[in-house]
């Protein structure tokens, strides 16, 4: 009796999977092509960091005028991830006013924005003080000077400073931040 009822359980098991499979497949979500995985791809688009901190910017933070744009050279994509850098310089005639600098990691499918997102908290020094207001989570280190800010699937660091790469803010990257249109 004990071998039938054994039996008996096992069928019903298999016949319980295989419903839970054919259910799983024919649910619209899990298909190719769904809706869900075209508003995935729409959350992936490759943007540099220069499109994203501009002259404009730039010459309203710190007044004069930016000549020239310098990305950073060096930046790297691979199938998950597109990593570059711009830095701009404000100066009236000889006179610096002020530079910003910015370094997107920008997430081109899941893998990406999984190990940008997981980076982003694991990466964060002792130091860095929660920064609210900007982006879905950010959070400043005052000993390099550099706002981190996770928007969606992308990270960003920001660091802004009138002389001395070290003598910006917590307040002036901030208000930086707030006037960049992150992607």
């Amino acid at each position: 009796m004990n071998r039938a009822v054994i039996i008996i359980a096992t069928i019903v098991f298999i016949i319980i999977g295989v419903i839970a499979v054919i259910t799983n497949l024919t649910n619209p979500n899990n298909q190719p092509g769904s809706a869900r995985s075209s508003s995935n791809e729409e959350t992936f688009v490759r943007v540099d960091a220069c499109d994203i901190l501009t002259k404009k910017v730039v010459e309203e933070t710190f007044g004069g005028t930016v000549s020239g744009t310098t990305p950073v050279k060096g930046g790297s994509s691979n199938t998950d991830m597109l990593v570059t850098a711009c830095s701009l310089t404000s100066r009236d005639s000889n006179k610096e006013n002020g530079t910003a600098t910015l370094l997107a990691r920008i997430a081109l499918n899941e893998i990406g924005a999984g190990n940008n997102r997981q980076q982003f908290e694991t990466s964060k020094p002792q130091d860095a003080i929660n920064v609210d207001e900007i982006g879905d989570k950010a959070y400043f280190v005052p000993s390099f000077n550099q706002l981190h800010i996770l928007i969606g699937n992308n990270w960003y660091t920001l660091s802004s400073y009138k002389t001395n790469v070290l003598d910006g803010t917590l307040e002036s990257n901030k208000a930086l931040a707030q006037k960049l249109r992150f992607q």
